[in-house]
């Protein structure tokens, strides 16, 4: 308070003297403090506002290399989600994020470092449900044990429905890669490779979907959503197979496959 009191002194020391005087004599010497106080008050409202305002997260899902060039799309899903499975978003939240990028082939960057970091750290936390992802990224988290075994998710019936567009991945290949990321020497490279080969390998015109005749342990862990009529009418993926899957720890499995059928449509 001795700001405001010295202020309020050299104020009645003015009296007097002219309002343009006055005026100037306060620019002069007093302003910085008033917005140093203002500022500061100013931010410690806004964190009881955010503090008190703030929605616990109902639903999460990472669409990885949309190519999406703004956020309608997150809008659209989050309303569709909402709707679908009865979430009352003003006391909840819903969090569609179509905007994050992966280099394709590996970490190139310090962007692909920080988002690689951000979702790895909302699958700890659990609060990541569901990924759709570019094949190659669909195939890197697979590596690192992201990402469900549909046989353990949907049914019977459901995983007779996207009979077609099950991703397959062989088990037995995928230890052997753990285990090498495992080992104290390990360079990196076994996750690693060159971002226009894998871009090229996840294109359209070159994709191959996974054979599961030809493996030693197939697993299906993902859904294809290459004829996903949603994703065409918004223009996602336009370069790239995407493939959807259900994340580890996730606490919503029910809405991710409400999330899924919708886009399968």
């Amino acid at each position: 308070m001795a700001v405001i009191d010295d202020i309020k002194e050299q104020w009645d020391k003015q009296k007097g003297t002219s309002v343009k005087h006055r005026i100037a004599y306060f620019m002069h010497y007093y302003l910085i403090w008033v917005i140093v106080i203002a500022a500061i008050v100013a931010f410690f409202t806004y964190l009881i506002h955010q503090a008190v305002t703030k929605k616990p997260t109902a639903y999460m899902a990472e669409f990885i290399n949309t190519g999406a060039t703004s956020d309608s799309v997150s809008d659209d899903l989050s309303k569709h989600i909402a709707r679908a499975a009865g979430i009352d978003t003003d006391k909840e939240k819903i969090e569609i994020m179509t905007s994050r990028t992966l280099t394709p082939g590996g970490l190139q960057d310090q962007s692909d470092v920080g988002n690689n970091t951000s979702i790895s750290a909302e699958m700890m936390k659990a609060s990541l449900d569901a990924m759709v992802c570019d094949e190659w990224n669909f195939y890197y988290y697979v590596e690192t044990a992201s990402f469900q075994d549909l046989r353990k998710v949907l049914s019977a019936d459901e995983l007779s429905g996207y009979k077609d567009d099950l991703y397959y991945v062989d088990l037995t290949e995928i230890k052997k890669i753990q285990e090498e990321t495992q080992k104290p020497d390990y360079d990196g490279t076994a996750l690693e490779e060159k971002p226009a080969d894998a871009r090229a390998s996840e294109s359209y015109e070159n994709f191959v979907k996974p054979d599961p005749s030809g493996m030693d342990d197939p697993v299906p862990v993902g859904i294809i959503l290459s004829d996903s009529s949603y994703l065409k009418k918004n223009k996602l993926y336009p370069d790239a197979v995407p493939v959807f899957g259900f994340v580890n720890n996730s606490k919503h499995i029910d809405t991710s496959k409400q999330l899924l059928e919708f886009l399968m449509k």
